[in-house]
């Protein structure tokens, strides 16, 4: 009983499922649905109309030829002309609606599915993936028009002209209609026997088209790889392989489904003969006697009845054949159209971001629920806003994986992900996309000009916006040009393009004199030197001045005197008695000084803002060489000199820490990242430590 009770289920859901689809796919009609209602009037009319054609050609022959009524002749024969335009007529606009409503049935179609993908996020695009989604937008679309098209019109135009001719068939002799109702059931359980059979292989043979869109966007997209590696033959006997399965797969289904016109041919032939033998008993027998029975005319109109009826046949095999296509392509239509996004909206979604800082709280993901392991697994990592982080791992370690989860690319499986203090699934996803810049390994130029490409980051952008200068630069050989093919001499033609293109400053020389600092240099002779622009108003020579420390907003300004002032030119520095807003400076004459301080008049202390510099993340041990090599390189070698030099170097770059030891001949150096330690080694080698 369970098993009857379980067959008896997957029978009675299909057609629930039909239902869903022709509900689903209906919402596509919108506008077009005039059209789709015009489409089977117009065919209802013309086939009435021809179908009552030959029962005024029978009238014509009975009445008018043999009954040599030339009256009766005209008569039946404007009768016929008119029905014949009025048919050719509702002909002509029944394919007219029919295209329109089939071409805007697949544009509004392609417009939802297309809509729909926009929505998805990531890991539903991984459910489909490219080649299957190309698939559904065209292949599918184009079977779905061509069904809906040949519904709409052929689908209606031939129930109508079966139902219609028989009954008209039955009305002048109902023993030979009866051969009519004999093929109904033949050609029935003929045509069900192949959808049955082939349904199934046009389901195999999208699926297979799905890998081949995506063998052939594999292949150009890594056109280079493979050319590279010389695997073209590769390629190709692949490509081969999944062409000779749909080739294999539609000559199957083609090899079926031309059973249908040896079919459809015997049931019209068999019933034609049987027409004409049991038509021309009964005129013998009538003696060509209206009043007695079957008369020549009649016999005409049964025949042409009979080739309207089996043509009508012929035509839903047709619209039945394209259905079948159609039916699994309107299922993978469906999938897409019926996929809910991974990734949504709450229902009051936070419309502000408070700051860039990330935490991540116990975040796992999978790229599947089906995964064995996590990609990532228990991640716990906070970021405070403004800081500089690199995420350091092999080829496959997740590192894309974990930076996609911010802008919720795709969701965290389990834990939580903040932004700003916010768990990123309570944000608005524009809102927090706009927020978050994310710049994915591959590039990508899309279709149209350089110009509409580049209005991606502001629509707005006017051309003058787009038309940046372009230069030609090698930072090595210290050389620059306008164009690829000149190497050029020397850096001129970046320097003269910054001047024309960048705007000069624009700054308040009278203002109160305000200056942030932003690097430091060391000299032994004058200690510190600050180094940064000035914001506004002027500084000269020996001025007296307030520095506002970075470090201890709440400390009283420091005051100092502005004993020399540096414009820089070139590479070089040089002495200036005054400098105005908008200059790059170097000034000496303060003893405590530190990036981020700001430098102002003691009459107008204001301090500017300043990003906190990244605290060390690396740190090593610096000693005397006690090596078998020592005393063979260099001529700084005492932990003395090594001290002095390592404590000088914290004067000019504030985010060494340089700490003593147990021991007096080591000493703990931390900084930010290998790259500056580096330097700084390879700066004190030279120098002869």
């Amino acid at each position: 009983m369970s098993g009857t009770n379980v067959t008896t289920a997957a029978v009675q859901s299909q057609p629930k499922q039909k239902r869903h689809l022709v509900r689903t796919l209906g919402k596509s009609l919108r506008e077009y649905r005039k059209p789709s209602i015009l489409t089977p009037i117009f065919v209802v009319v013309e086939g009435v109309l021809e179908i009552l054609i030959p029962t005024v050609m029978a009238s014509l022959i009975d009445e008018g030829i043999t009954g040599k009524s030339m009256p009766a002749i005209v008569k039946f024969g404007l009768i016929l002309l008119a029905c014949s335009l009025c048919s050719l007529a509702a002909g002509f606009l029944a394919g007219k609606f029919a295209a329109i409503a089939g071409a805007g049935f697949a544009k509004n179609l392609r417009h939802d599915e297309f809509e729909k993908v926009q929505g998805f996020s990531f890991s539903n695009i991984d459910k489909f993936s490219t080649g299957s989604i190309i698939t559904r937008l065209t292949t599918d679309v184009t079977n779905l028009q061509n069904a809906y098209s040949m519904i709409i019109r052929l689908g209606v135009r031939a129930p109508i002209m079966m139902i219609v001719a028989w009954i008209f068939s039955f009305r002048i002799s109902p023993s030979i209609s009866l051969v009519f109702l004999a093929c109904i059931p033949v050609l029935a359980f003929g045509l069900c026997g192949l959808a049955v059979y082939v349904h199934p292989v046009f389901e195999r043979v999208f699926h297979t088209y799905d890998k081949l869109n995506n063998v052939v966007d594999e292949n150009l997209q890594g056109i280079r790889v493979v050319k590279s590696y010389t695997r073209e033959s590769h390629e190709i006997a692949k490509f081969g392989r999944i062409s000779q399965r749909i080739y294999k797969d539609f000559s199957k289904a083609d090899r079926v489904m031309s059973f249908n016109n040896p079919l459809m041919m015997v049931c019209v032939y068999v019933s034609m003969i049987l027409i004409a033998w049991m038509g021309s008993k009964q005129i013998v027998a009538s003696g060509n006697n209206a009043a007695l029975g079957l008369t020549t005319g009649d016999l005409t109109a049964l025949v042409t009845y009979a080739m309207q009826i089996l043509m009508a046949m012929m035509m839903l095999s047709m619209v039945f054949v394209m259905c079948i296509i159609s039916q699994a392509s309107a299922e993978r239509i469906c999938q897409v159209l019926n996929e809910e996004s991974t990734v949504t909206n709450p229902a009051n979604p936070i419309k502000e971001v408070a700051d860039g800082s990330i935490e991540f709280d116990n975040v796992d993901f999978r790229y599947s629920d089906n995964s064995e392991k996590p990609v990532l697994d228990n991640i716990n990592l906070k970021i405070r806003s403004g800081m500089t982080v690199g995420i350091v791992g092999g080829t496959g370690s997740a590192k894309s994986s974990l930076v996609q989860l911010v802008p919720r690319l795709y969701d965290v499986t389990s834990g939580s992900l903040k932004v700003g203090g916010v768990d990123v699934r309570d944000y608005d996803m524009e809102v927090l996309r706009d927020q978050v810049a994310m710049v994915l390994q591959k590039n990508v130029l899309f279709s149209g000009t350089i110009a509409e490409n580049l209005r991606w980051g502001n629509p707005d952008a006017t051309d003058e916006q787009l038309d940046s200068p372009m230069l030609f630069c090698s930072a090595r050989q210290g050389i620059c040009s306008y164009h690829p093919d000149d190497l050029g001499t020397d850096l001129k033609p970046l320097f003269e393009t910054i001047l024309n293109y960048i705007p000069a400053p624009e700054a308040d020389t009278e203002a109160p004199f305000q200056m942030l600092v932003s690097s430091i240099d060391y000299n032994e002779f004058v200690g510190r030197i600050a180094i940064g622009r000035i914001e506004r108003g002027t500084v000269k020579q020996n001025q007296e001045i307030a520095v506002c420390n970075f470090h201890q907003p709440d400390a009283a300004p420091q005051k100092a005197k502005a004993t020399a002032l540096y414009q820089f030119d070139g590479l070089g520095r040089v002495p200036v008695t005054e400098a105005t807003a908008g200059n790059i400076i170097a000034m000496s004459g303060i003893g405590d000084i530190t990036i981020g301080d700001t430098i102002c008049v003691p009459d107008c202390v204001e301090a500017l803002p300043f990003v906190k510099i990244s605290a060390p993340t690396l740190e090593m041990t610096f000693s005397v060489n006690d090596s078998p090599f020592a005393g063979k390189e260099g001529k700084f070698v005492t932990s003395r000199q090594i001290r002095e030099r390592l404590f000088r170097e914290t004067m000019k770059d504030v985010s060494l820490r340089v700490t003593e030891t147990d021991s007096t001949d080591a000493f703990n150096v931390a900084g930010r990242g290998e790259m500056s330690l580096s330097i700084l080694i390879e700066t004190m080698r030279r120098e002869g430590y």
